[in-house]
């Protein structure tokens, strides 16, 4: 118990050898900031607004730039400091690049609310002054947005924090009036709203931050300076709206319970297989730009046991080293049980390629991993089973971005698996 207490308030002072910190050790804190980067996803980059020239100034907005949120519920870390947006870009050097004036009215404000009561991530965006954005706007051409969202363990999220909130969009408008270069910055737990922006000409980029824990801020403000190249994918399918996900018609019905309706078809499985759903989609599961370019080519497969092995060359063809993530998908036959279009069987991310680098990847599967749960008895109740008929696989980078591989597995019977 008293390791416990001291682990949750003294950031574990004293629990390794020779009594180093443990969880706050400076190895802790370095691989808290890669696991950050590695995991944010680039959603939109156009005309190369991202990544920032070296030198050029930027103007922060959002009260998000200083509410950082590090984790919700569950999720949540406990730890010596946490650092935000503008901590991050003050400790690449970039300090004397940011609009300081801004930067002082969201810290002050942030303050503020937190003086009054407000939790951190539950702070309100506040009003913000036109002149202020007017002198922002004479000191630099590129505006960076940040927003956040909160919720917890037994504190669900409701449909309208799915949504920018009226504060929200008063203030992204008034910035991209005036920026004709604005960079959105997602600081989230989930999904959230992308119909602001993925068509949206006033908004050059976005970077899906998530939730990055104590180095959050810095890995964000590396990626968007070029210190790093995204590599994240997504690992949700990002909708059109809240109604586009068959879940939100029941969600909220209790406090007490949620009827379970979805079956199988849950996030890629519903919008890549309900006709209809897949046209709802803006952000497809597995999907994350780069600042880089890659090719890829299948190079073989084989067959060793029960496990089957799909080959890649990955080559880097752009001109920044970056990483690729490669992806491999079922199809089963359709037959007495359900299935879904696409089944996730594998996926590696490369190492970090130099520009006109190749790396040669392997993903492996089981055969028995594209087994369906027959709980009604339709074949044998209780068991897992492998349906006869054909199963196909699909090599990519995305669930919608693939190739059919030149290999498939035919049972000629049914195959209950032990």
């Amino acid at each position: 118990m008293n390791k416990w207490q001291r682990v949750m308030y003294q950031p574990g002072i004293g629990l390794g050898e020779d009594g180093a910190r443990v969880t706050a050790c400076k190895e802790h804190r370095e691989l808290s900031r890669e696991a950050a980067a590695e995991g944010m996803v680039l959603l939109k980059n156009e005309n190369h607004v991202l990544p920032l020239v070296p030198g050029s100034r930027a103007a922060l907005f959002g009260k998000a730039t200083f509410d950082y949120v590090k984790g919700g519920g569950s999720g949540d870390v406990t730890v010596s400091y946490v650092t935000n947006l503008y901590e991050g870009f003050v400790k690449l050097g970039y300090k004397a690049n940011l609009h300081a004036e801004l930067a002082d009215f969201y810290r002050d404000n942030v303050k503020k609310q937190y003086k009054e009561g407000k939790e951190p991530g539950l702070t309100v965006e506040p009003e913000l002054p036109e002149e202020l954005c007017r002198r922002a706007a004479a000191f630099t051409d590129t505006a960076i947005i940040s927003i956040c969202r909160f919720s917890g363990e037994g504190w669900d999220r409701k449909d309208e924090d799915f949504y920018l909130t009226k504060e929200e969009k008063a203030m992204v408008e008034k910035v991209t009036r005036f920026f004709p270069k604005t960079i959105a910055v997602l600081n989230v737990g989930g999904m959230v709203d992308t119909s602001w922006f993925k068509d949206n000409d006033a908004i050059s980029a976005v970077l899906l931050a998530w939730q990055g824990g104590m180095e959050g801020g810095l890995a964000a403000a590396e990626l968007l300076c070029g210190r790093r190249n995204p590599c994240g994918k997504l690992s949700d399918t990002f909708a059109g709206c809240f109604e586009d996900y068959p879940s939100s018609d029941n969600f909220h019905e209790s406090d007490s319970y949620v009827e379970y309706t979805d079956d199988i078809y849950v996030g890629y499985r519903y919008f890549e297989t309900i006709p209809g759903a897949k046209e709802k989609v803006n952000y497809p599961f597995g999907y994350g730009k780069s600042y880089t370019t890659f090719e890829w080519t299948e190079n073989g497969v084989t067959k060793i046991g029960e496990q089957i092995f799909v080959g890649a060359d990955v080559t880097n063809t752009g001109k920044m080293a970056g990483k690729e993530v490669m992806q491999l998908y079922g199809s089963a036959p359709q037959g007495k049980l359900g299935k879904a279009k696409r089944h996730l069987l594998a996926f590696h991310k490369t190492r970090l390629l130099q520009p006109g680098e190749t790396e040669r990847v392997t993903l492996s599967f089981s055969l028995a991993d594209m087994a369906s749960y027959d709980d009604m008895g339709k074949i044998q109740k209780s068991a897992y089973v492998l349906e006869k008929g054909t199963y196909e696989f699909h090599l990519g980078t995305s669930v919608r971005d693939t190739r059919k591989v030149p290999y498939e597995c035919r049972l000629a019977e049914d195959k209950i698996v032990e």
